[in-house]
Parts: structure tokens; sequence; C-alpha cells
């Protein structure tokens, strides 16, 4: 239920708040979470010292979502 809330209030905040604008200056690290190897890569924003965005995984599939979300031109 826990990551229900989470989910319904991060959706809120996204709906309200671009995250990614004025980036300038961005940490890239990767954090191992439950037993077997999971991972969740995290992108910060070092101005600020945000959390800016978090996706599944530790590939460079999972890296592309997040430029794609940010787009060519704020790249």
């Amino acid at each position: 239920t826990v990551g229900a809330i989470i989910t319904r209030v991060s959706a809120d905040i996204d709906a309200r708040v671009d995250r990614l604008a004025g980036l300038r200056r961005i940490g890239i690290d990767e954090i191992s979470f439950r037993r077997g190897q999971r991972y969740l890569t995290a992108v910060v924003d070092h101005d600020t010292r945000r959390l800016v965005w978090l996706g599944e995984g530790r590939t460079k599939a999972t890296l592309e979502a997040f430029f794609d979300q940010l787009g060519h031109e704020r790249a």
C-alpha cells in the first residue's frame, strides 16, 4: 500500500511540476534494492541536490528512457 501511495503522490506532483526543467549539472548513480541484483538508476540535480528521475534497472535502455523524457532540446 505504501508503494501505491508513493505512485499516486508522485503522479500528482508530476502533473504540476516539471522536475527536469532547468537542469544544468546532473549526477547519475545506481542503487541496489532487494535480493537478486535488482537496481534503480537515479538522476539527481547537483545544483539543487534533488532527485529528479528514478528508473528501474541499470541498463543503457534505462538511461535512454531518462534522456528521452528530458528531450533533445534540453539534453
